[in-house]
């Protein structure tokens, strides 16, 4: 079985996946992630698979392609499993959908959209084994924030009990990353002065990946650094991403499609999504064609409708009101699975499919 896609999150996902594979005794072909090129230097690895499974990613669409060309050219079937609802409608992915196997749905909604794509069979097995994995990541680990500490330039100080951590995990997208901060920058400070201690943390994949585009992510970068001046900053070692969520008094979640929202509504936690004109662009270019992020919609995070609505989002979840009223909302949209370990299932699937 072989198994590709080029950015971190549904490449990750097609990692549980293998590793459930191999211990059924299936032989894997795993390509990495976040490398240009790797498909050209590769794809004669997954010649005498059986099948590939695939996941479409929001940036290099091309190299997911490239191998789907050369699969379909060796009449390899290929299934493409959504690491998130909707990442299987990247726009450039349409005229591939009927050639296609099978698509394996992330939530079991909105079946109709996906047939229209062109996509002639789904399934779903469960939410994505990686959604499991942040779960439990999330929930089952003890809690972090007694060892983490803050720093204002070269000052070190341990968390006081009155700090409050606003968390803003990053997106690939620089200038979306420095909106976002900038605006949560200046809420929390209105709202909380000395109080508010910022956890920042970048996306593995927030790089130039076209020479074209390295000026433009130096400047984001030499503005959010200005930005950061003279705050409290959280210091949190290399503890996960999910920790960070469940660490946070507050997570704001940037524009995209980021899966710890996903988690984090699952986990109950207090969280807020980030939606303006920009982030509805963005949704649109990663195959989202409403431009809105289906978390949100349901209640599973507070929607802050621009620097107003942050503003807002932070005083009502700083509230006891204001997270019960967010709790109800998860609870009835995001039901526990009866099993978040669907790797298996998925194994099922890919199995049936090549026979």
């Amino acid at each position: 079985i072989g198994f590709y896609a080029y950015t971190v999150g549904p490449a990750n996902m097609l990692k549980l996946v293998a590793n459930a594979a191999m211990e059924r005794g299936h032989d894997a072909v795993v390509f990495e992630e976040n490398k240009q090129g790797v498909v050209a230097a590769r794809k004669e690895e997954m010649l005498d698979s059986d099948i590939a499974a695939m996941g479409f990613s929001t940036v290099m669409t091309e190299e997911e392609l490239l191998l789907a060309d050369y699969l379909l050219e060796h009449h390899i079937p290929i299934v493409v499993i959504e690491d998130v609802p909707g990442s299987a409608l990247r726009p450039k992915a349409r005229e591939y959908a009927t050639k296609i196997d099978l698509c394996v749905l992330a939530m079991p909604n909105g079946m109709k959209e996906y047939f229209d794509f062109g996509f002639v069979g789904l399934g779903y097995a469960g939410p994505p084994p990686h959604w499991g994995a942040s779960y439990k990541s999330m929930m089952e680990a003890p809690s972090r924030r007694p060892g983490f500490s803050k720093r204002r330039g070269n000052i070190v100080w341990h968390l006081d009990p009155e700090d409050k951590v606003l968390y803003v995990p990053g997106t690939k997208s620089p200038e979306l990353n420095n909106n976002l901060i900038r605006s949560a920058i200046n809420s929390a400070s209105k709202i909380l002065g000395e109080k508010f201690v910022l956890g920042f943390r970048a996306h593995p994949g927030e790089k130039a990946e076209k020479e074209e585009d390295r000026p433009r992510y130096e400047k984001a970068f030499i503005e959010r650094n200005k930005m950061l001046e003279g705050l409290w900053l959280l210091e949190a070692g290399k503890v996960s991403n999910p920790e960070l969520v469940r660490a946070a008094d507050i997570t704001v979640f940037p524009g995209g499609g980021p899966t710890e929202s996903i988690v984090a509504a699952y986990a109950r936690m207090n969280s807020i999504y980030y939606w303006d004109d920009e982030v509805a662009k963005v949704l649109r270019g990663m195959g989202v064609a409403s431009g809105k992020w289906f978390v949100a919609e349901l209640g599973g995070a507070y929607k802050a409708v621009g620097p107003d609505g942050l503003y807002e989002g932070i005083r009502a979840l700083l509230t006891s009101e204001g997270q019960a009223k967010l709790r109800e909302a998860q609870e009835q949209n995001f039901p526990h699975p009866d099993t978040w370990d669907t790797a298996p299932k998925i194994v099922d699937i890919l199995e049936k499919v090549g026979g």
